[in-house]
């Protein structure tokens, strides 16, 4: 539901303190930055904590067979943990899951941030879903991320998970070929083929073009939180803000109000229903108990994106008697 913004963590420490405030100014929900040999992703977070206050921070994704969790936990002390949410993959693990599963466990020894996991294939998800607080997906169409979520929602089971999802972006047609060689390049490794192979897609169908004002909202619509990793032709920090301050969210577009959780009446003829809109995750009141449910175009989530004035925000007090907040 929310957008977030996705940079390279080989960019300078003046790239993150300009894109980082500019974010934070245009009302994005988070700042993700990928950790690779040659950019350090919670240094380069550090930085952006210095000129932001809201703003959230992580990580997408540190490979924990490059970066123990020892190292990782010495470090999160000096980020705001309140911001922080980390993001972990496996790398090029040969025994990724054995890895994933340890490196969560030690984690969660050690911190309570959120940890969040980079999963591509069905045997990470699941882990991700029953161990961590949520799975960190990319390159995925909005049909494709549609199943994926709600299979976390079933592999979950009743634990709250997030879900979020990586999207190479661009603005400008003169940054398609950066994209094309980008989505090239995951098309080349094994893992990333077979996924698209059994997935029947190919890497560009994943990917957005800005075109217009609503063009994230089919992938909005499919997940928790959207992360326009952006991609431009030089990659000048000009280009960079131009992506940032084109989308319609913070105090240039609708889709503030979709950040307020709170609770809702649905009306339709004689049906009443009630629903509830809780850190991104949409929820209906079945019989008393509040069900998990985002629907395309069904919800507060689509509400609140579309500004719809036929549904009723209604205080905690006007819900049926006995129900839980």
């Amino acid at each position: 539901m929310t957008l977030s913004i996705g940079i390279a963590g080989a960019v300078s420490a003046d790239v993150v303190r300009t894109v980082a405030a500019a974010a934070e100014d245009q009302g994005y929900r988070a700042l993700w930055i990928n950790d690779t040999p040659d950019g350090d992703a919670l240094e380069k977070l550090a930085v952006a904590a210095e000129v932001t206050s809201t703003l959230g921070l992580a990580t997408g994704v540190l490979p924990l067979d490059r970066r123990a969790t020892t190292e990782v936990l010495a470090r999160v002390g000096d980020l705001p943990a309140e911001r922080l949410r980390l993001g972990i993959g496996s790398g090029r693990s040969r025994a990724p899951l054995e890895l994933l599963a340890r490196g969560i466990a030690e984690l969660r020894a050690g911190t309570a941030v959120p940890i969040l996991v980079g999963a591509l294939g069905p045997r990470a998800r699941k882990l991700a879903a029953e161990l961590a607080d949520g799975i960190l997906f990319s390159w995925l169409t909005p049909q494709a991320a549609t199943e994926a979520r709600a299979q976390l929602w079933a592999d979950a089971g009743h634990r709250r998970s997030q879900s979020v999802l990586y999207v190479r972006t661009i603005l400008d047609p003169e940054a398609r070929p950066e994209l094309e060689a980008e989505a090239a390049r995951y098309a080349s490794y094994p893992n990333y083929a077979a996924n698209f192979a059994r997935l029947g897609i190919t890497a560009a169908d994943t990917t957005l073009e800005l075109s217009s004002r609503s063009a994230a909202l089919p992938m909005q619509m499919t997940m928790d939180e959207v992360v326009l990793r952006l991609i431009t032709a030089t990659g000048s920090v000009d280009e960079l803000l131009r992506i940032i301050e084109s989308r319609p969210v913070g105090r240039n577009g609708v889709p503030e109000a979709g950040t307020v959780d709170g609770y809702f009446r649905e009306t339709v003829g004689r049906r009443v229903t009630y629903w509830k809109l809780f850190e991104g995750q949409d929820f209906e009141l079945v019989d008393g108990v509040w069900v998990g449910r985002n629907v395309r175009k069904v919800g507060p989530t689509w509400w609140t994106l579309t500004g719809d004035l036929d549904v009723d925000r209604i205080d905690p007090t006007e819900l049926p008697p006995g129900t839980p907040r």
